[in-house]
């Protein structure tokens, strides 16, 4: 295992998912003396994601959406002005 601890870990089955550090109490829902596979979240850089309005109803009412992501607020903003 490397130097860096993981952030978050999880079962296989996603029941249970805990910080690092309270993986003890991750490791009570399962049986003792039995391996437990454990997987391991680490936390990576910020992003920023935005349901970009792209088709409209006839009433003018947004009704279609496409999931868009952006490295900073700033883009994200940007992106939802409308053309000049």
């Amino acid at each position: 295992m490397s130097d860096r601890k993981p952030d978050y870990c999880h079962d296989d089955d996603w029941e249970y998912t805990q910080r690092w550090d309270e993986i003890d109490e991750l490791m009570e829902s399962h049986p003792a003396a039995k391996p437990v596979r454990i997987s391991t979240l680490y936390r990576g850089p910020v992003m920023w994601a935005v349901n970009m309005p792209v088709d409209t109803d006839g009433d003018g009412e947004t009704d279609d959406y496409e999931l868009r992501f952006f490295d900073s607020e700033e883009l994200a903003i940007a992106a939802l002005e409308p053309p000049k």
